[in-house]
């Protein structure tokens, strides 16, 4: 559980329980060795006022919340930073440098995507998938196509996705959804969601859960929401190297989670799909696509 991340997003927190987290964020080295009565006195505030902190971040106790939060800082120590994501390279850099420098950016969106993230809400999210008659995709720009690949591997162990970007008929197929779907909203800047709130009134109406993947710290229209570090600007980049990256594992994650679910079941679809597919390729490759 990344409750370094939920610390710092404070989501509910009353004041007492904020300025406890911040204590937390400014000394998690030392904080995941104290007693429970060296941080009430450290914050000034009680040990009641911090059970009731753990509980609001999902915690049993105190006790579950120090393991918690040395297992995130040892994460958060391996995590490598880069300056500049939006720029990584400069002018005159040889090609091996710039090489160098995107996997760098690469790896560390990854890394510190496994840092922050709450595994929970990914397990939450593919949870939600599975038992949905249909997934509602729903992404634009770059993030369309890594959206795209998730669509394509869902379908591929039967699970009904629908992205209505691909007819540029969002509305009116967004009015098929139930409660008994879910809509996944895809869009590392959250701008993507200004867009849509004749959707998100649709799905409120409907009763349809929404899960969003964002840079964005809170989200009034997720019903549940999964944060991607917030480390690269929307416009003035060379590319979305890191977003795209932090993208594409949350959404590997999520489809690895929902395919652990029904392991064995997802196995043989999966294989199955993918020999019909290599076997049109072939057919394809060998008549010509008009065959």
């Amino acid at each position: 559980m990344s409750v370094i991340n939920d610390l710092a997003q404070k989501h509910h927190f009353t004041e007492t329980e904020a300025n406890i987290a911040d204590y937390i964020l400014a000394h998690p080295d030392e904080v995941a060795g104290m007693s429970i009565g060296d941080l009430a006195r450290g914050t000034f505030s009680s040990n009641a006022a911090i059970i009731r902190l753990c509980r609001k971040l999902g915690l049993d106790g105190y006790r579950q919340f120090r393991v918690a939060l040395a297992a995130d800082y040892e994460k958060a120590m391996h995590v490598q930073q880069v300056d500049d994501v939006d720029y990584p390279f400069a002018e005159f850099d040889d090609t091996g440098a710039i090489m160098r420098s995107v996997a760098t950016v690469s790896q560390s969106a990854i890394e510190e995507c496994y840092a922050t993230i709450n595994p929970a809400r990914i397990e939450n999210a593919a949870k939600l998938i599975r038992k949905a008659d249909r997934i509602f995709v729903y992404a634009a720009g770059e993030t369309l196509i890594n959206a795209t690949e998730f669509s394509n591997l869902l379908l591929k162990i039967g699970r009904t996705a629908i992205f209505p970007a691909r007819y540029l008929e969002s509305l009116p197929i967004t009015t098929m959804a139930t409660s008994k779907d879910v809509a996944l909203v895809v869009s590392y800047s959250g701008y993507l969601l200004a867009g849509m709130q004749s959707e998100i009134e649709l799905f409120k109406r409907n009763h349809t859960p929404v899960i969003v993947i964002s840079s964005l710290k809170d989200c009034p229209e997720a019903s549940l929401l999964i944060t991607i570090p917030n480390r690269e600007q929307r416009v003035g980049k060379i590319a979305g190297f890191y977003s795209q990256s932090a993208i594409k594992y949350v959404l590997g994650c999520l489809y690895a989670s929902v395919y652990s679910l029904d392991m064995e079941r997802n196995r043989t679809r999966k294989d199955h799909g993918d020999a019909y597919s290599y076997q049109g390729r072939r057919v394809r490759e060998r008549f010509g696509t008009n065959e």
